[in-house]
């Protein structure tokens, strides 16, 4: 989110879809996606698909998550500080490509948004279930920049990026994802 932003703002970009970016200096902001965050772990491993995963739960196994910048991290630290859980994090990989693949080959188990890894769910190669006590859920946002004039051809990109968007809500495309009504 932060490149991102930098990027609307000096205008190297017209448009992005960021996660939960708050305050940002000369761009609007407007919430489309609100998603769950899941625990997900290798096939075969001892936890029910479907069923909730706790904190608490989590916390006895070896958890693979981004580094501290990363917005996943941020949410699973400030969860961790209220809940008063100390994870065993075994290893950070920013690239989910990384997680994954962490994942799967059984170095430990990773929290991720369900439609990141839909296909492996759906394969079976990996599991996964909501995290719980408590939930967290990230909003994926259209920000767009306030410090310069918007051109038609930009205005047309991002009603063609929101109409997909909604669509793969939908249509259960996007698992687990609630849209949110956009003005």
């Amino acid at each position: 989110a932060g490149t991102l932003a930098k990027w609307l703002e000096t205008g190297e970009v017209d448009a992005a879809l960021i996660y939960g970016a708050d305050n940002l200096p000369n761009v609007e902001i407007k919430p489309l996606v609100e998603e769950p965050l899941w625990v997900v772990w290798p096939k075969n491993f001892k936890l029910k698909q479907g069923k909730t995963v706790s904190l608490k739960e989590l916390a006895k196994h070896p958890v693979i998550l981004p580094s501290t910048s990363h917005g996943i991290r941020a949410l699973m630290d400030h969860a961790c500080a209220v809940a008063d859980v100390q994870l065993d994090i075994s290893a950070e990989a920013n690239a989910l490509s990384v997680q994954r693949s962490l994942v799967i080959n059984g170095h430990g188990l990773s929290i991720l948004p369900p439609l990141a890894v839909t296909e492996d769910l759906k394969s079976k190669q990996l599991g996964g279930a909501p995290l719980s006590s408590p939930s967290i859920s990230r909003t994926i946002v259209l920000a767009t920049p306030t410090n310069r004039p918007t051109g038609q051809h930009v205005a047309f990109a991002v009603n063609c990026l929101t109409a997909c968007v909604k669509d793969a809500v939908v249509s259960g495309k996007w698992l687990e994802g609630k849209w949110l009504p956009v003005d």
